[in-house]
């Protein structure tokens, strides 16, 4: 990689907007940058995915990644053997940061590069997908797209309207939700904040379209950040981990009806 195209990469990670710094750099960059080109925030995205590619074989699998941000968990389904990722992306930086990278590495065949907002509301969707990522976009609604919900009453129906839609076009769903709506703190999802009244609104809302296969949960084993399969001895939230990383990973598996 010349110096001209690592320094419109990294310009273009340097756009600060409020998801920028968010991701790591997929692997097939880390080689190429050093600590101080670009510092993410830290969204422990290597121990997600390794959580995920223990519970799911993304080898031939057509992938949606909604919401993919800089692309971390795209380029790492095309490391993991992936037949094909669509990742689509409403900011325009984190849209064009991909779809440069996606060239720079020859993917154009592998990768589609969308640079739009999701429609969740779409009645039917011709594309069908083996796997879909949709981490950390659905407590946004209302706020980075569908604007102009009246309460988190009203947000909570779309959540899971949105979920329950996503059966239509996805067989298997890697998901994730924050605890306060449109990341406010001030407006939290559930009373209590808590892990396990997240996991029962979700198993509640989606039991006639989805399985629940398995529930990653952030746990700190000899001083690392490992995500297990949920227990009753991780349910429990953790504050000294920190908002994000008490949010449970989903694994769920369309009900064919």
């Amino acid at each position: 990689m010349n110096k001209n195209t690592k320094q419109k990469l990294i310009n273009l990670l340097k756009k600060s907007s409020k998801h920028s710094h968010y991701q790591i750099l997929p692997s097939q960059l880390v080689q190429y940058f050093e600590d101080k080109d670009y510092l993410p925030t830290g969204k422990v995205d290597s121990e997600r995915l390794l959580f995920v590619i223990k519970n799911i074989n993304l080898k031939n699998k057509t992938i949606l990644d909604i919401g993919g941000n800089t692309g971390f968990f795209t380029f790492e389904s095309i490391n993991s053997e992936a037949k094909h990722v669509t990742y689509i992306e409403g900011n325009e930086e984190h849209a064009n940061f991909a779809m440069k990278l996606t060239k720079i590495l020859k993917l154009t065949k592998q990768i589609s590069i969308k640079n739009q907002y999701f429609n969740f509301t779409q009645k039917r969707y011709d594309e069908k997908f083996n796997v879909c990522f949709l981490l950390n976009v659905l407590h946004h609604v209302g706020d980075d797209f569908n604007s102009g919900l009246k309460n988190i009453g009203v947000a909570k129906e779309k959540i899971i309207k949105y979920l329950n839609n996503s059966s239509s076009f996805c067989d298997i769903l890697i998901f994730q939700l924050g605890f306060n709506w449109q990341g406010n703190v001030h407006k939290p999802l559930f009373k209590n904040g808590t892990k396990k009244e997240m996991i029962d609104f979700i198993k509640k809302g989606t039991k006639n379209h989805w399985n629940i296969k398995t529930i990653g949960i952030a746990e700190i084993e000899n001083g690392d950040l490992v995500y297990n399969k949920l227990n009753k001895n991780n349910i429990n939230r953790n504050d000294e981990i920190g908002e994000f990383k008490n949010r449970p990973i989903f694994i769920m598996k369309k009900i064919n009806v």
